[in-house]
């Protein structure tokens, strides 16, 4: 049984890995990463959180399976500083181990759905983007499939800095070449009034 759900966990993850590195476009991406990791761990609700290192904010970037009503909170600052994924007494992260205590004592009253959620880090050179989660789907889930889920944040990462990449590029791409338009525009009107000057002067 065990050397099964190990060959069905990695034939997943494998799945899974070529269907986001499949696109560049962003939202896309983000798509699979809630539809597959749904699939993979039979979780009906999935939830990814990205990380402004600079000021320390986890802000809900993008879920899957919730009512409006069940994220009423949709950042939280002065996070504390996770950097993997600690899988140990079948346990990966909670959001205990991420948000600060204050935080964490409103959860009940705000959203208590995330006190029923484990997270995996999406964490790629050492640098975290944010964390993926999935509800907890009570039936109890193996230490192999949180070891895959873990492996899926760290993949999950790296196609989403990929298309974040792109993105910026795509649109420094399209700046520099709408200014480089507007200058050849601008050049050909010049040239144009000096050939208008000189024809009628």
């Amino acid at each position: 049984m065990k050397e099964n759900e190990i060959i069905e966990s990695l034939r997943s993850f494998h799945d899974i890995s070529k269907a986001i590195n499949s696109t560049l476009d962003i939202d896309e991406v983000v798509e699979l990463i809630l539809d597959k990791t749904s699939i993979l761990m039979t979780a009906d609700k999935v939830l990814i959180l990205l990380l402004d290192s600079d000021k320390m904010v986890l802000r809900i970037y993008r879920s899957l399976g919730f009512d409006e009503d069940e994220l009423k909170v949709r950042s939280f600052r002065d996070i504390r500083v996770f950097d993997h994924c600690i899988v140990r007494r079948g346990k990966a992260l909670g959001i205990e181990d991420v948000i600060q205590e204050k935080d964490y004592r409103e959860l009940p009253n705000a959203m208590p759905v995330l006190l029923d959620m484990f997270f995996a880090p999406l964490e790629i050179k050492g640098n975290v983007l944010g964390i993926l989660g999935v509800l907890d789907n009570k039936e109890g889930v193996s230490e192999i499939k949180l070891e895959v889920f873990c492996a899926l944040g760290s993949q999950a990462a790296v196609a989403i800095e990929n298309a974040s990449v792109y993105k910026r590029l795509r649109d420094a791409f399209l700046h520099t070449t709408e200014s480089l338009a507007a200058a050849i525009l601008k050049g050909l009107k010049r040239k144009r009034f000096r050939f208008m000057r000189e024809l009628y002067p």
